[in-house]
Formats: C-alpha cells, structure tokens, sequence
C-alpha cells in the first residue's frame, strides 16, 4: 500500500466525485500485506490485502479492498469492494512469496459498488458491483526493499486510505486475475505491517 503515485485518471475521479465522506473504517493491520496496483487495458487496478482486525469486530481476520476505474466516451467508471475475508485465502511459504484466491460472490461480509460519472451532465450513479474470483500471486522479485514509519494517504475515485504505522516491503510482480480480468506482471509489493493503523473513508 506504500504505491505514493496514483494514476491521473484516477485523481480526477476523486475530484469529479461528490466527496461527503460517509463512512470510515478503521483496521488495525499486524502481519502479512501485499498490494498491486497496474494497468489492464485501459483499466486500472489496485488491491490491498492483509492480516488485520476490525476493531468493532475484534480476532484475527484478513482484509480485502480494491478498485477499478475506466473511461468510456462521455464516462468515467469505478467500482470499489471491501471486506474481510476467511484467513486461508490468503497463503504463502513466506511475505516473499504470497497467493490470494476468493470467491467474493459467496461472501456476504464483502461488498462491492460501481458509480459511474456522466460528464454531459456531471451527475454520478451507483449501484451494487460485480463480485467473482479473486486469484493472484505475488512474487518478490528483489527491486527494491523499504522500512518506513510514516503516515501516508493514497485517493482513488470512491474511497481514500490512510495508513499510520510501521512497515516493511518488497518489490513483487504479480500475476492471475481480478473478477475475471488477467493480471500478467503486475506492479505490487508485499511484506508485513506492524501494528499499523488502515483507516478507510469512503467519498460517497
């Protein structure tokens, strides 16, 4: 989650969207994390998935959240899921070597929704999202190491997070497939989070 450059398109989103801030949630992530942010003909892709708790909630559990976002001649769209998964989705012999594989349409903890923005009229829409299969593996591949004890905030069309805490990840590439679109040689990182604090606010 340390990706500090987002993609054009998708700040405009942001700022194109009504911002009312309806609702944050706050994770506390202990473990292991890895992210992927890429592009796939002409969508753009980021998902984040770690160890962590919900603080309402409490226990050990591990959380998912990611975001598409594509233009269309007179649209942008963007579809936004979040949630917590069961623990064994996420497996790997170590952080330097991580597989994620779910189902999200058997999960009813896990939510998804896609707005569209009209730009003829600036108006947006939304409604429930796709869910499907999540399958991807991360694989460090040595380009770079970072330690940081920072807080930083990365904005995307539906949804900003936040992080505060102390972290410490590789370079990865990744691969698979998000609800049926391929991942081939994905820009991502994976690693582990201590006792960082995720808060995730949601701009609709």
């Amino acid at each position: 989650m340390r990706f500090s450059i987002v993609a054009t398109l998708v700040l405009f989103s942001s700022l194109a969207m009504a911002q009312s801030n309806s609702g944050a949630k706050a994770i506390h992530a202990n473990g292991a994390s890895a992210s992927v942010f890429t592009f796939n003909n002409d969508i753009n892709v980021f998902l984040n998935v770690g160890r962590g708790t919900d603080s309402p909630v409490g226990g050990q559990g591990t959380f998912l959240v990611f975001t598409t976002f594509s233009f269309t001649p007179d649209a942008s769209i963007s579809t936004f899921g979040n949630g917590f998964v069961p623990n064994e989705v996420l497996r790997g012999d170590s952080t330097a070597h991580l597989t994620l594989n779910v189902d999200t349409s058997q999960l009813t903890s896990f939510q998804t929704t896609t707005c569209t923005f009209t730009f003829s009229t600036f108006t947006t829409s939304c409604a429930s999202g796709p869910v499907g299969i999540i399958d991807l593996e991360w694989q460090q591949d040595g380009a770079f190491n970072t330690h940081s004890i920072a807080t930083t905030q990365q904005n995307f069309g539906q949804f900003s997070l936040q992080s505060h805490g102390e972290s410490d990840f590789s370079s990865a590439s990744v691969n698979g497939s998000v609800l049926g679109m391929p991942l081939v040689n994905g820009s991502g990182e994976s690693g582990v989070n201590h006792n960082t604090t995720l808060t995730l606010i949601k701009n609709f």
